[in-house]
């Protein structure tokens, strides 16, 4: 069977629901019913993010809105803080074009002690009340020194923080609960969550970079189990995020922790332009997970464009031509570091109207992760007002019950006059 052939492409000889052109985009086995596009890495991962997960999976499939634009926002004051951020990188898209990011990433770790949960939060919340998806980036400190994550300093024996019975094992876990807290304000309003932490693991600038295999492996299923199970944040989405820079050297996914503690198979591509001499695409293939660039830019190293002047035309040429396969890529943010600022963000660079024009780019507009939720549907009268919340589909109307129409962005709630409008019916309906 050739899942490119027009006529294999439409047959399920494993009788799953899914097509075979589906199954050959979201790396999956089209002959293993157990084998399906968006399986998560837990049993009782919410509706919503099962849907967000599908969708990543299936985007390939797509001919248009098929890779998930991202902006990423920090707690660095080194630019203005994270409000200045969102002004200029988020926000700035809107106003100039007319289109938000469809991924929106939070970094929770702060620049000193703890966690910014509380500082990045409301960007989050109100971001995912919008419709749009959240990122959370988490680069824990140094268990050991309590410093940075760029501290390699310490014992650094991973083994430690699965194990209670030590200081580091106490700080990690400290750590941990202060990130679930912040994820659990986001469980609560339903939102699901990508969640990316110890990423660049086969690169060695991170106190958990080039440990023993086994030993990342081992505190990665830890924080799965302790988050999903202990900490019921069942609308986790976990990345698992490997470094492209040093692939050459360590493979990016060389740790890879397993298929049932990952849901999205990822790297950086941080490059000027976005080509390798090996095939990304390939790599993760072997991997039935959607694939992304889950932080981006141009080159991270000395030779970097950082200046503003790269041309973000790249992203879309080589996501044509390379990385077919790619769900979604999410930018990092502009920073100074003290001696030079470099220009990351979208909006910082060249040609983002044009990146923005490709059918391929979607941004939030067509994306709604409450399209995912349980369907709901919730009426209240206030005079001859009738008003109705709703969530998990589109809102349509009929006046017979027979001829259904959806409406056309409606405000949540909507509101309609039952003096004038006294034969209306209302329902929710899926739109994936």
């Amino acid at each position: 069977m050739n899942a490119t052939n027009t006529l294999d492409a439409a047959s399920d000889a494993d009788h799953d629901t899914f097509t075979a052109r589906q199954e050959y985009w979201a790396a999956t086995d089209p002959a293993n019913s157990n084998s399906i596009p968006g399986a998560p890495s837990y049993t009782n991962m919410t509706d919503a993010a099962q849907g967000v997960l599908r969708m990543l999976a299936l985007a390939p499939t797509a001919t248009s809105n098929r890779v998930f634009l991202g902006q990423t926002i920090t707690p660095s004051t080194s630019v203005g803080g994270p409000g200045a951020e969102y002004t200029n990188y988020v926000a700035a898209m809107a106003t100039v074009h007319g289109c938000w990011p469809a991924l929106l990433c939070v970094q929770y770790e702060a620049y000193g002690p703890g966690v910014a949960a509380a500082t990045m939060n409301p960007f989050a919340l109100a971001y995912a009340t919008n419709g749009g998806l959240v990122i959370v980036h988490f680069g824990p400190h140094n268990p050991w020194t309590g410093n940075f994550s760029g501290d390699t300093n310490g014992l650094r024996d991973l083994k430690q923080l699965v194990v209670p019975g030590t200081s580091a094992y106490t700080n990690w876990m400290t750590e941990l609960d202060a990130v679930a807290a912040g994820i659990t304000q986001l469980r609560d309003v339903g939102a699901p969550v990508l969640l990316k932490a110890l990423h660049e693991q086969n690169g060695a600038w991170f106190w958990w970079g080039r440990r023993p295999r086994a030993d990342y492996i081992a505190l990665w299923r830890q924080m799965h189990d302790y988050f999903t199970v202990t900490k019921g944040l069942t609308n986790l989405l976990w990345v698992f995020q490997g470094s492209d820079g040093v692939h050459d050297a360590v493979p990016a996914d060389y740790y890879y922790p397993g298929d049932d503690v990952v849901d999205v198979a990822a790297q950086d591509m941080y490059s000027d332009t976005w080509v390798y001499p090996w095939s990304f695409d390939a790599v993760f293939r072997n991997y039935p997970k959607p694939h992304a660039f889950s932080e981006a830019g141009p080159n991270a190293g000395s030779l970097g464009q950082w200046d503003g002047s790269w041309d973000t035309r790249i992203i879309t040429t080589n996501l044509h031509a390379r990385y077919p396969r790619c769900s979604f890529f999410c930018a990092w943010s502009t920073f100074n570091n003290g001696t030079q600022t470099r220009h990351l963000a979208l909006m910082d660079n060249q040609n983002v109207a044009a990146l923005l024009a490709d059918p391929w780019i979607a941004t939030r507009e067509a994306v709604n992760w409450k399209n995912f939720a349980p369907l709901k549907l919730r009426s209240a009268m206030n005079g001859s007002q009738l008003q109705l919340d709703w969530q998990g589909g589109a809102l349509l109307r009929s006046e017979d019950l027979v001829n259904w129409a959806a409406l056309t962005n409606p405000a949540q709630p909507f509101v309609e006059d039952t003096a004038t409008h006294n034969n209306g019916f209302f329902r929710v309906q899926r739109t994936y």
